[in-house]
């Protein structure tokens, strides 16, 4: 099927659109993931570069769209949210409500690592590095927490396997601060600069700690914890993972 030449109406707003539904926070974030030059595409998602059939046929596979909707307007979008007349909404990056009456929130990933090993350590200032879309309805199926207090970090090392791997992400809910409940929290030791990942329960027998690796061969488990000596950096809502 061949695209008309003229589209109804400019694609770049339906290119940020289909970009965004497929769960991509940023152009840079797509670009590198598919593994595209950066450059040609902001130009082309910022209208400053005309969007052409055969690179509307190279996106839209990788936004799980129609590429004839995505470069002209016409059709279903067949994957993307579309507005029953074609032309999305303009939307700018930094336009929160926008994304949340799409029912989407945006997510801090960070630039910082937790450690599922030895030692990897977390000495850096922890910043902001770019943004996920969740859906709101999801997120807050699994915690009332306001947004700046959910974030996003990278898992390193392997004593967490086969429940996390190197190179993995997991959502963490920062305002939990506290183990009131099992279950798999980042935390570190006040005494150290680790920031790491673990499975922690109490032992109902002195109400004190157990930390635990799922990789238990190599890392063995340490009893006798007490709250006092850790710092809760949050409880682990959902892990993410490349498939290579």
């Amino acid at each position: 099927m061949s695209a008309p030449k003229n589209p109804k109406y400019p694609p770049h707003p339906r290119l940020r659109q289909a970009r965004r539904a497929a769960g991509y926070a940023s152009a840079g974030a797509f670009a590198r993931a598919a593994g595209i030059e950066e450059g040609g595409y902001r130009h082309h998602e910022n209208g400053t570069r005309p969007l052409t059939a055969e690179a509307a046929q190279k996106y839209a596979p990788l936004l799980h769209c129609d590429w004839v909707w995505l470069f002209s307007g016409d059709g279903a979008a067949d994957g993307a949210t579309s507005p029953t007349d074609g032309n999305p909404e303009m939307i700018e990056d930094d336009d929160t409500s926008a994304f949340e009456r799409m029912g989407f929130a945006l997510v801090n990933v960070y630039d910082a690592t937790l450690s599922a090993g030895h030692g990897a350590v977390n000495g850096q200032q922890i910043i902001v590095d770019h943004k996920l879309a969740f859906r709101l309805d999801w997120l807050r199926s699994r915690t009332s927490a306001s947004l700046d207090k959910i974030g996003i970090l990278r898992v390193q090392g392997n004593s967490m396997e086969p429940d996390l791997r190197s190179g993995d992400t997991v959502l963490i809910d920062m305002s939990v601060t506290e183990i009131r409940r099992d279950g798999m929290y980042a935390i570190s030791y006040r005494d150290g600069d680790e920031a790491m990942v673990k499975n922690i329960r109490r032992d109902p027998r002195n109400r004190r700690l157990i930390i635990r690796s799922s990789n238990s061969s190599d890392y063995p488990e340490i009893p006798d914890v007490r709250d006092d000596d850790i710092l809760v950096w949050g409880r682990v809502l959902w892990v993410g993972r490349n498939i290579e």
